[in-house]
């Protein structure tokens, strides 16, 4: 049986600089990305002559990913990520498969936070970036 599974390796997140037409960057020496995707949201609409509790769909929110790069203290794109933090700024981002053709996944993101977990002689330092999806995600295109 053929196997169709993929690793990891060479997928990228974008940062799109708002303008018009919007150039997306690639933040370098991700590490690792985790959380990405959306949650369906759930209301309770259970009536008195509910046999149980019922449900109905409401507006899907987004997770907060995370983004661990290795920490570039002169990097523009990281620099500027941790501008739109302190400046409150959403941004669009596209994470991108390096499948044959590529498939992308485009979004619009805050940057809740970032932070430097850990400085150790003789590990890279590493920066978190923890983004707040906002809006739908539309299947990869």
């Amino acid at each position: 049986m053929a196997l169709f599974a993929t690793t990891g390796a060479g997928i990228k997140l974008q940062r799109g600089d708002g303008a018009s037409p919007e150039v997306f960057t690639t933040i370098l020496e991700e590490v690792s990305i985790a959380n990405f995707g959306a949650l369906s949201a759930l209301i309770e609409a259970t009536h008195l002559l509910s046999a149980a509790k019922e449900f109905l769909y409401s507006l899907a929110e987004g997770s907060e990913m995370t983004l661990t790069c290795n920490y570039l203290i002169t990097d523009t794109t990281q620099i500027n990520m941790i501008s739109d933090q302190t400046n409150r700024v959403t941004r669009n981002f596209k994470l991108i498969f390096p499948t044959s053709p590529n498939k992308t996944f485009s979004f619009a993101a805050l940057v809740l936070g970032w932070n430097l977990p850990s400085i150790t002689p003789n590990d890279p330092v590493h920066i978190v970036f923890t983004l707040k999806i906002s809006g739908a995600i539309p299947p990869a295109s």
